[in-house]
């Protein structure tokens, strides 16, 4: 039998496996899509010795679901070295009657008096990675990253009588921006020309200057070329966030939790 006959289809399938695909040979890649989250969260504002009360979104009436926007870019300097930059956020904000006395910020709640709150995260995130493994197919990189958390809260309590008593109206807030260091690991696998699927962790328990915290990050996505430019994306993410703020007076503390699927639209040039 002759023999081109039988190595023209393994070379065509060699070939065929190691199509370039986007995702893993351009330089930048652009995401712009949506976060659908569920997020479990508690927040605690201590001042002044008092003893500290754990806040729940339930019961501050702020709903634990929210799609946002998600944004995201990536520069491959070079065989080796990338840089990422994305930012995400979740917001909310209801009117409830508080079912128990309370403080927060310094300020006392009365059970049965009507408070408004507000909650507005910000997230950022900026990865430094250095491949240590690269084929045409597959990417792994390890490095480290920040996730930069813009956390604002306020809590307003409506004039009113409480049970025969005269309760007047409170405002309290809370406000931290804590960027948190941490280790990366991600991989890039691509399934011919179109397909491929990419996954990110970070981790890290740290103490920032007067912040201290722990932080656990998954992101898992499929990606499919409609061009050689464009394409989309579908994912699912998992953030976890333990953070608390030291300071003169008391401490705010922040116990957060982000899950849910995501979905983009990808440029790569």
């Amino acid at each position: 039998m002759n023999k081109s006959l039988i190595s023209a289809p393994l070379l065509c399938f060699a070939s065929s496996a190691a199509l370039a695909n986007p995702a893993i040979e351009s330089k930048d890649h652009i995401y712009v899509g949506v976060f659908d989250q569920n997020s479990t969260s508690t927040l605690e504002a201590a001042r002044d010795g008092r003893d500290p009360v754990r806040l729940t979104f339930e019961e501050l009436g702020i709903d634990d679901k929210d799609t946002s926007y998600m944004l995201e870019y990536k520069h491959r300097f070079d065989n080796r070295w990338s840089l990422s930059l994305a930012a995400y956020e979740f917001q909310d904000n209801d009117e409830v009657t508080a079912l128990r006395d309370f403080n927060y910020d310094g300020v006392d709640f009365t059970a049965g008096i009507q408070v408004k709150s507000a909650v507005n995260i910000d997230t950022y995130i900026i990865d430094g990675m250095y491949e240590v493994y690269h084929t045409p197919n597959t990417q792994i990189a390890v490095g480290a990253g920040l996730h930069v958390f813009d956390i604002e809260t306020s809590l307003e309590a409506r004039a009113g009588i409480v049970d025969g008593v005269q309760v007047q109206s409170e405002r309290a807030s809370a406000a931290v921006t804590a960027p948190l260091p941490n280790l990366r690991a991600s991989m890039i696998h691509a399934f011919g020309d179109k397909f491929s699927v990419n996954a990110t962790l970070g981790w890290l328990s740290a103490y920032v200057d007067n912040y201290e915290g722990g932080f656990k990050y998954l992101h898992l996505r499929g990606q499919y070329q409609l061009t050689d430019h464009w394409g989309v994306t579908a994912g699912y993410q998992f953030v976890q966030v333990d953070l608390q703020e030291n300071l003169e007076n008391g401490h705010n503390r922040f116990d957060t939790e982000f899950k849910g699927v995501t979905a983009a639209v990808t440029y790569s040039f």
